[in-house]
């Protein structure tokens, strides 16, 4: 979850860690709280708690298994290859040179809104970190199977 939400909403990899830890136990916090409640007011017998656990698990694992089908189309990252062993290769003429990290993961959105890059050194952007989308604003333009990126303020 923490990875999806840094892919789609731009997030730093502690922020979206932070959201989603966050949801997580304060759902089940009230979910603590409601049931506690529900049973010292009604007061149910054994054997329809025991159906309400059943009946929750199977919910729970029919929207397991329909999330199974839920997705977001491929990411597309301009200027990759993939391996032999089926391994994303994300070096390339513009960025060799580099020094690019894979251990952080900071996705940044090129110009035409459908890339995106694994960093702003993948990117083309190699002093810069973080994901500012006011900062970066590449332009893409495509000289044989390599992405050039250049800053918009300095193309002005």
């Amino acid at each position: 979850m923490p990875k999806f939400m840094e892919s789609q909403y731009q997030q730093s990899a502690s922020e979206a860690s932070l959201f989603s830890g966050t949801t997580g136990i304060i759902s089940m916090l009230v979910g603590v709280l409601i049931g506690g409640f529900m049973i010292k007011k009604f007061k149910p017998r054994p054997r329809y708690l025991t159906a309400y656990m059943v009946l929750v698990e199977i919910f729970s694992v029919l929207g397991l298994f329909v999330s199974i089908f839920l997705g977001c189309d491929r990411i597309m990252m301009p200027g990759t290859t993939v391996n032999e062993d089926q391994t994303l290769n994300l070096y390339n003429e513009c960025n060799a040179d580099c020094g690019c990290t894979r251990r952080v993961f900071e996705p940044v959105c090129g110009a035409d809104g459908v890339s995106t890059f694994f960093s702003p050194c993948f990117a083309g952007c190699p002093n810069m970190t973080g994901v500012t989308s006011t900062l970066i604003q590449p332009t893409i333009s495509a000289l044989s199977n390599a992405t050039n990126f250049y800053e918009e303020n300095q193309a002005s």
